[in-house]
């Protein structure tokens, strides 16, 4: 619900980031996640439930650590949630039309590392030879549709000379 001043609430706007800013599947993040992304990025502590009050407006009046938290976690000023404009932030998908491809590409690669699952992976396969890269790639895809995953989206990630 907007304020009677015109601006939107803080749920509004966290909203607005949680519908945007996506989940490397895709899917909106869950609680949880945002959750511990938050605490590994910032040290900030902020409960799943916490989130939730914030995204649902029960609670609107976050602490300044939680804002920061938050802007952290879904990469915008903090100020994006004093009603300070950030460009194209009210409209979804907006960040992948202003943005470059690469750069665009660079949030989905930094999103994923955020997994510390697929962080240990990816430090593994390092050094790895071009052979051997492939064969961990075709695990990975099989592994995927075994547990009902779509199809890994690498379309705006890679080179045509690499696909």
């Amino acid at each position: 619900m907007t304020q009677s001043d015109g601006e939107p609430t803080f749920s509004e706007l966290l909203e607005r980031l949680w519908q945007r800013k996506r989940h490397p599947t895709g899917r909106a993040y869950r609680y949880a996640e945002v959750s511990q992304g938050i605490l590994d990025l910032t040290g900030i502590k902020i409960t799943a439930s916490g989130l939730q009050q914030l995204r649902t407006g029960v609670n609107g009046n976050p602490k300044w650590d939680t804002v920061k938290g938050l802007a952290a976690f879904f990469k915008v000023d903090p100020n994006y949630f004093l009603g300070a404009d950030e460009p194209g932030a009210d409209e979804p998908g907006a960040d992948a039309d202003q943005g470059s491809e690469l750069q665009v590409a660079e949030e989905r690669v930094l999103a994923a590392m955020r997994d510390r699952g697929v962080l240990r992976v990816a430090l593994r396969a390092d050094g790895l030879d071009e052979s051997s890269l492939r064969m961990v790639e075709v695990v990975l895809d099989q592994t995927r549709r075994l547990q009902g995953l779509p199809d890994a989206d690498l379309s705006d990630l890679l080179d045509d000379e690499y696909e």
